[in-house]
């Protein structure tokens, strides 16, 4: 978004930690865990039409976790691509799993633990089959 195209908006009722000193500070400034943050904020204040977040709960403490969760699951109504191994945060998250296994993708509707379950269950069918 160009910088003058951009809507001011706080990030301190985002839930990510930011209050308004660090909000003036230059990003070379903070740590590595809050750049991933700043990148975070960034991506969701662009509004995109397919946001990818990878890894996404890293670096954020449980209270920004907790946020984010919120965030997503009541306010993101576009598309979204996760990568993660925060199996709560895949629970809460998604609706629908896309798995990559043997060069070829397979799709499961539900959460995690739907597609754990799915999984576990196609591939048991398959070993009975050969």
């Amino acid at each position: 978004m160009p910088p003058g195209n951009a809507r001011p908006r706080s990030l301190r009722g985002w839930g990510l930690g930011f209050d308004q000193a660090s909000q003036a500070k230059a990003t070379k400034e903070f740590s590595g865990g809050w750049r991933m943050r700043i990148s975070l904020a960034r991506a969701l204040f662009m509004q995109p039409t397919l946001l990818l977040l990878d890894e996404p709960t890293n670096h954020l403490d449980l209270r920004a976790v907790l946020w984010l969760e919120e965030y997503l699951c009541t306010q993101w109504k576009k598309m979204l691509i996760v990568v993660s191994h925060d199996r709560d945060f895949l629970n809460t998250v998604c609706s629908d799993i896309i798995n990559l296994h043997d060069k070829k993708l397979d799709f499961y509707r539900g959460n995690f633990d739907d597609f754990e379950s799915g999984f576990e269950q196609k591939r048991t069918r398959a070993i009975r089959e050969h």
